[in-house]
């Protein structure tokens, strides 16, 4: 139910359409649902030697014309409702993720993230256009198919309805157990996705240690975790339409003997029943029943989407990052002082215990230890990527999480250890700095850096493309990442070993810019 409800938080925004798709739904299934009364009508005729049946032949053509084309416009309306859904699902999960906190993403693999994204919301797509629909068009048709029946013969009309649950529990009691394995299938299938992105993120370092078996031994056991879970889920999927449709023909065999009976005793109970009528009620005892086989028939896409729709709902519901910071922007930077800061990214072990230090305008402050001590940790603290669990960073004396993140990040640029270039040209990739910069001032920036040098070398210059095939060094990409920080003109600039892979000629150049 709370899944339903979730869905429903998405589709009443387009109720307009979801109305819509109702009232096509109605008039296709009432079109359709019609047929069997009509030619109930038209079998007591000829039975009764009346052979002028033509009118009721050219309604029946016409119902199933009207039918045809409502059920057209249906399908048309609810693929583009389930469209604008999972298109609002994804824009919130995007929304979400990218303004989690750092501490957030660091603590979910990039491969589930985006598995939840891409290939958990495409199956919630298939699941709502396929399961929805059948659903939506199931209980119309039931609704519909009773009001018939009840027309022909009430007393058969209430068998049907105390019958009828025994499908729904055989049904609910399968599909129930089966909600586990697809929980499984949908983990087991993000793990790999994850899995194989990080391996194509990661394949140069491969390639340098030969670790190519070691990789696809990891990823044929993810595989065979993933085969097993969706074997276990789809064979017990399976196991909903046989039963389902077994509890069905049971029903059906169940009512054409009662009907018969009541045929040959005579038994009616003042009903006027008649074998057009009989034959027109077990065309409307198998119409009643179809629904519940074309459910049991998209239950296991129903039971993936939802399993995904969980997943895609945890990643709308991430925390949003907090900024409590009432000042927008501070004055020109002075001092900035670390007053004993203690943070660990568990209660288990602590990074920095107690850590102070202080820099004035002006001053080059070079931070060194060893490999995990905590000096990246420092400034992801600094500029608040993660939040320090006692003491403050004193920016002119004022308390850095009193200052809007915008604001902070204005006057502090960071270049990280691993630069990042987005897809797109090298200008664009050095504007993010300042988005309004002009081409004179990007080439300006980076004749200050030296990767003028660079980038003018390249073909396209300052509008090659960033691509996987663009040969750039790490080095060089680093070159640029410092060249967005100069763009920008911070008051203050925090290096985390951002020339580690910059020649020392270059370095001393960029050291200079800086200075100036």
């Amino acid at each position: 139910m709370k899944r339903i409800k979730g869905l429903l938080h998405y589709v009443k925004k387009d109720w307009a359409l979801a109305i819509t798709s109702l009232i096509f739904a109605l008039l296709s299934v009432f079109s359709k649902m019609s047929l069997p009364f009509l030619s109930g009508k038209a079998i007591d005729e000829i039975k009764s030697g009346n052979l002028e049946i033509a009118p009721l032949l050219f309604v029946m053509g016409g119902l199933l014309l009207a039918g045809s084309a409502f059920r057209y416009l249906f399908d048309l309306v609810t693929s583009h409702l389930g469209q604008k859904v999972v298109k609002r699902m994804r824009d919130e999960a995007f929304e979400s993720i990218i303004n989690a906190p750092i501490k957030t993403i660091d603590s979910h693999r990039k491969g589930d993230l985006l598995q939840r994204l891409n290939g958990d919301i495409e199956t919630i797509q298939v699941g709502l256009v396929s399961g929805v629909m059948a659903f939506y068009e199931g209980v119309v048709q039931i609704a519909i198919t009773i009001g018939f029946m009840f027309m022909i013969n009430y007393l058969l009309a209430i068998a049907v309805i105390i019958l009828s649950p025994i499908s729904l529990i055989v049904s609910k009691k399968v599909s129930g157990a089966n909600t586990k394995n697809f929980a499984k299938m949908a983990k087991d299938n993000g793990s790999l996705g994850s899995f194989a992105l990080e391996t194509l993120n990661g394949i140069d370092d491969i390639a340098a240690f030969s670790s190519f078996d070691e990789r696809k031994n990891k990823f044929l056991l993810k595989n065979e975790e993933l085969k097993k879970s969706s074997f276990k889920a789809e064979f017990a999927s399976t196991w909903i339409n046989p039963s389902t449709r077994l509890v069905n023909n049971t029903i059906y065999a169940l009512l054409a003997f009662l009907g018969s009976l009541m045929l040959v005793t005579g038994f009616d109970a003042g009903i006027s029943f008649t074998i057009g009528g009989l034959s027109s009620f077990l065309a409307y005892a198998t119409q009643f029943m179809t629904p519940f086989n074309e459910i049991s028939n998209v239950i296991s896409e129903l039971l993936h989407a939802f399993s995904c729709f969980d997943r895609v709902i945890e990643a709308i519901g991430f925390e949003k990052d907090i900024d409590n910071g009432t000042i927008e922007e501070l004055d020109e930077i002075k001092t900035v002082e670390a007053d004993s800061i203690v943070f660990g990214y568990s209660e288990e072990k602590t990074i920095l215990n107690g850590f102070s230090l202080k820099a004035n305008k002006g001053e080059k402050v070079a931070i060194v230890g060893t490999t995990g001590c905590g000096k990246t940790t420092f400034f992801n603290l600094l500029v608040r990527y993660y939040e320090q669990q006692q003491g403050a960073f004193l920016i002119n004396g004022v308390d850095g999480r009193d200052v809007k993140k915008r604001g902070l990040h204005h006057k502090i640029g960071v270049v990280l250890q691993e630069p990042y270039l987005f897809p797109g040209t090298i200008k664009e990739n050095i504007a993010i700095a300042k988005k309004d910069a002009s081409i004179e001032e990007i080439e300006e920036a980076a004749k200050k850096t030296g990767a003028d040098k660079i980038i003018t070398r390249l073909k396209d210059g300052y509008d090659t493309l960033i691509t996987n095939s663009t040969a750039l060094s790490l080095g060089e990409k680093q070159l640029i990442s410092v060249t967005r920080v100069m763009l920008s003109c911070p008051e203050v600039v925090l290096l985390d070993e951002a020339t580690s892979n910059i020649d020392l000629l270059l370095e001393k150049e960029v050291a200079a810019a800086f200075d100036n």
